[in-house]
């Protein structure tokens, strides 16, 4: 069978991989970040939060990487359908979920009154939401309008 090195299908399935590797990833440091919430004796000291807001970046690290790789894999589409406004609606709404899954962990510290941490994931978390605008959804709508204007 011929190779054909217009056909990306390879590298959008690698894509998907590691996306589904940095969900994985994600849920891994939550599931840390809650099972230590709730087993540190002294949630109190430096090196708990220290750890703790470590784990929090990690966590947030992971989610924004999977969104941008799973989002990446559109530009290597060759037909992409037309953004219906049910279909804009729903990726509003999956970027929502995507950003804020984030919160979820400054709200755990919240909820365990460890002030520190829930300013500093809480600013952390915001650097990530205002970079997936940035550098995935931003470039996303721009990419779809032109994509929608060549086949016009």
């Amino acid at each position: 069978m011929p190779h054909d090195e217009n056909d990306y299908s390879d590298y959008i399935k690698h894509l998907s991989n590691l996306g589904g590797g940095l969900l994985f990833i994600s849920g891994f440091m939550f599931t840390v970040i809650t099972i230590l919430l709730t087993q540190l004796p002294n949630l109190n000291s430096p090196q708990s939060q220290l750890i703790l807001f470590f784990f929090s970046v990690i966590f947030n690290l992971a989610t924004f990487l999977a969104f941008f790789t799973t989002i990446e894999g559109i530009y290597y589409c060759r037909r992409l359908p037309p953004l219906s406004k049910r279909r804009a609606v729903i990726n509003v709404l999956g970027l929502l979920i995507t950003m804020m899954i984030g919160l979820t962990v400054t709200l755990l510290f919240l909820l365990w009154n460890l002030t520190f941490l829930v300013i500093t994931s809480g600013i952390v978390w915001m650097g990530f939401v205002i970079s997936g605008f940035i550098f995935v959804w931003k470039p996303l709508t721009e990419y779809r309008k032109k994509f929608r204007s060549k086949k016009s």
